[in-house]
């Protein structure tokens, strides 16, 4: 079994022949996406990004579970920021198969973390406010296909399945790549419980969503039915052989 991640980079020559349009979807995306605010800048070293990212994503986890997707309960509590920190390293560490040391925060770091939280518990906030029973989960666990392992995605808000990548640009084909793998895991599923799909952006406030069907006929310019079908075979067809590296680790 490997990680929904390093498919999409292992199998990137296929998926990118699968999916033709890629570039021109994600221009339309980057020019089209939705803001939630004005942004603010942080000079970070971009080696601690991943972590401090993931801190404020578990940060807004542990924020909205006690207070909920309510903007206006926002409290910065210090206390367990720097073992939230420590956590987070680890927890990349594990997925990219790197050893990466844990680094002592700065301060600037600190202030990208709770602007980040922030900025994640204000984009659910939004999401919700149209909706009086708003359901959310974070870290939704889609299961595996064939060499796919059970996946977790960011955030689950009613029937849209969100990923979010702090990024200092705009959008990447990754993310589009990766989107359409979760289609797929969602449609060879027994539940296939998503209808839409979306990326947001913490680190600059924006976000963009659109329909499964919409973003796989665009990317492949084949039907969503026959698309899923080719990507769950490649699934399960993969030859992960012995000794297999992620080009990525």
């Amino acid at each position: 079994m490997i990680t929904l991640s390093r498919f999409c980079t292992l199998n990137s020559a296929a998926l990118n022949n699968m999916l033709p349009r890629t570039q021109d979807v994600i221009r339309y995306i980057n020019n089209n996406s939705i803001s939630f605010g004005p942004r603010k800048y942080f000079e970070i070293d971009l080696l601690k990004r991943p972590g401090l990212s993931e801190a404020a994503f578990r940060y807004a986890k542990s924020h909205v579970e006690l207070h909920g997707p309510n903007i206006r309960e926002w409290i910065e509590d210090d206390s367990h920021l720097d073992r939230l920190y420590d956590d987070s390293v680890q927890y990349i560490n594990s997925l990219s198969g790197r050893k990466s040391s844990v680094q002592k925060m700065t301060p600037v770091d600190r202030k990208s973390v709770w602007y980040e939280s922030k900025n994640i518990v204000e984009f659910l906030d939004i999401q919700c406010s149209s909706n009086d029973e708003c359901e959310y989960l974070f870290r939704p666990l889609l299961p595996g296909c064939g060499v796919v392992g059970p996946s977790e995605a960011d955030i689950e808000i009613g029937l849209t399945l969100w990923e979010l990548k702090s990024l200092s640009h705009g959008f990447t084909s990754y993310a589009l790549r990766q989107l359409v793998c979760y289609a797929t895991l969602n449609h060879m599923s027994n539940n296939n419980s998503y209808t839409h799909i979306g990326l947001c952006n913490p680190y600059k406030k924006i976000y963009f969503s659109c329909t499964f069907d919409q973003l796989i006929t665009n990317c492949s310019a084949m039907s969503a039915p026959r698309l899923l079908s080719l990507m769950a075979a490649s699934m399960e067809e993969m030859d992960v052989g012995f000794g297999m590296q992620d080009p990525d680790s």
